[in-house]
């Protein structure tokens, strides 16, 4: 949640116009005003993220059900109500009903 409140904030940058040649103090700010088709987010790219879940869900907007992909270590399990089973990371990456996704940012 801290890398999307650092990402949506404004960006002080200098921008050295070809039309003037002046350089200007600017803001670079990220706008969603509506949700994409395709979401790409550019993170810091001084850190480096790790896949930590997945929040998925079958069915349609009126209903459906919700399991969970979860890595512990380097081991990846599937939450589905009281069954919990392990999961190959392979299945995890390829999985269509993928809602949610998480990171966690490494040191």
């Amino acid at each position: 949640m801290e890398a999307l409140k650092q990402y949506y904030q404004p960006q002080g940058l200098e921008w050295d116009c070809d039309r003037c040649h002046t350089e200007h103090d600017c803001q670079h700010k990220v706008f969603l005003t509506k949700a994409p088709p395709v979401l790409v987010l550019h993170l810091n790219s001084s850190k480096r993220y790790k896949l930590f879940a997945v929040c998925c869900h079958n069915g349609n907007m009126y209903s459906g059900h919700y399991t969970a992909l979860c890595r512990t270590g380097e081991q990846w399990y599937h939450f589905n109500d009281t069954q919990v089973s392990p999961i190959a990371l392979e299945d995890v990456l390829h999985r269509p009903a993928a809602h949610i996704i998480f990171y966690e940012a490494l040191e």
